[in-house]
């Protein structure tokens, strides 16, 4: 999220399994994926309700209705991390029974957040993308924004980079495919993305505590900041955990 002059920005991202496969599996991640559908009934109706207008990145294997369609959708030209497990794709081609369906794919969700009042799609990338890894190239980058605009039912301005990985490089050629705005990083050091996202424990705790006792600073900028060059970085100020009412 980012503030300026009393402007807030918010942007929530949507990945259901694709954003935690290669850290968890399906059974131990269930329960969180199964609260997904009726959390985002939740926010969109609180965002109603205050007149919250909000940017959903949204991993855009979740259009697909069926494996079947991913499959038949995804890119020739792969992402060849020398992680294999980064990939999706092997996952994707691989045995699957349908049970879990829901997790992977919430076509009906992103329609709903579509169609209400306010709400905007941007792209987490199709297959979440991991743009700093060892091993993929910038055309297989390249490869990924096609596809995520190819399956895309409205057009796609603004980008968030999985596990906030990007490359000035990267950043050059999104507006090839439209989109004008990214998601940058806080200054802080605490928020500077490495290979496999710099996860650390200790990053990580530190990043907690920072978004309830303000370590790092407010970390907002201006628009004419964010203007001064293109695609536009719009960087996270503040990561935000929301409150439901029941």
């Amino acid at each position: 999220m980012s503030k300026s002059h009393g402007a807030f920005l918010i942007s929530l991202d949507l990945e259901l399994f694709w954003g935690v496969r290669d850290k968890r599996t399906v059974h131990n991640y269930s329960a969180n994926l199964a609260g997904v559908p009726a959390a985002v009934d939740a926010i969109l109706n609180e965002f109603s309700e205050y007149g919250i207008s909000a940017t959903w990145s949204t991993v855009d294997l979740l259009m697909m209705e069926s494996i079947e369609e991913a499959r038949r959708l995804q890119p020739i030209l792969k992402p060849q991390y020398e992680d294999e497990n980064l990939s999706p794709y092997n996952y994707i081609n691989g045995p699957w029974d349908g049970e879990h369906d829901s997790f992977h794919f919430a076509k009906r969700d992103i329609e709903k957040i579509i169609a209400a009042p306010n709400q905007n799609i941007g792209t987490h990338t199709f297959s979440h993308y991991y743009a700093q890894e060892q091993g993929q190239t910038l055309e297989e980058f390249k490869a990924d924004l096609d596809c995520a605009r190819a399956v895309s039912p409205v057009p796609l301005n603004s980008i968030v980079f999985p596990r906030n990985q990007y490359r000035d490089d990267y950043v050059k050629v999104l507006h090839e495919f439209g989109i004008h705005s990214y998601r940058g990083n806080e200054t802080s050091w605490l928020y500077q993305s490495t290979e496999s996202g710099d996860q650390s424990i200790l990053k990580r705790t530190l990043r907690l505590l920072d978004s309830y006792i303000n370590l790092t600073g407010y970390h907002t900028v201006s628009w004419s900041e964010v203007a001064a060059s293109y695609p536009y970085n719009i960087p996270a100020s503040r990561f935000y955990g929301l409150g439901i009412r029941s």
